[in-house]
């Protein structure tokens, strides 16, 4: 009977704790050049989400350009085709500018990250959207993947191997679109 109270409290708290966590990934304080007034029709998204310093296993700590692009798929009812590019893995940008014809690329570049137990716990990211036919920046905004204690999010099982963080992409895909939206973007 003890057994199952303390399980039953340990639960409790444990829920408790994870419900008062913020959300895993925000997107914040953006930037949009008031003179660009197109929406985005045609996206290339390009991702440099690994980190030279860190291990190939730490590195599985990121969340993956194709579950990027899963959850990005979200934007085909807005009318936006959208393809994912991981440049870190070899993949060629020019390769799929060709073939897509983006208006716009979003550039999804690693700013900084945090280890816990020598596995990636947080980390931030860089998204600047950039017009093709400019070159111009015209829009760029901080992503933050919460750690552990911030969000209750694990990103790593146990020693850092490989585990889904198609929670992530969906959250990101979730912040983005409506940082865009009130941006007048989508």
């Amino acid at each position: 009977m003890r057994r199952a109270l303390g399980r039953r409290a340990f639960g409790t708290m444990m829920l408790a704790s994870v419900a008062g966590c913020s959300a895993p990934v925000e997107v914040s304080g953006s930037n949009r050049d008031s003179s660009y007034q197109k929406k985005l029709t045609r996206v290339l998204v390009t991702t440099a989400l690994r980190a030279p310093d860190l291990s190939p296993t730490q590195n599985e700590g990121f969340v993956r350009a194709r579950e990027i692009g899963q959850s990005l798929a979200a934007w085909e009812p807005l009318g936006v085709a959208v393809e994912v590019v991981d440049l870190t893995s070899g993949q060629g940008a020019a390769e799929a500018e060709a073939r897509l014809a983006p208006q716009q690329i979003l550039a999804l570049t690693l700013k900084g990250y945090r280890l816990y137990s020598y596995v990636v716990d947080a980390y931030a990211v860089d998204a600047s959207l950039i017009d093709v036919s400019t070159r111009k920046r015209v829009w760029r905004s901080s992503v933050q993947f919460q750690g552990m204690a911030e969000s209750g999010r694990i990103r790593h099982s146990g020693l850092g191997g490989a585990i889904s963080h198609q929670n992530d992409a969906d959250d990101l895909a979730r912040a983005l679109t409506a940082k865009l939206k009130a941006d007048g973007l989508l």
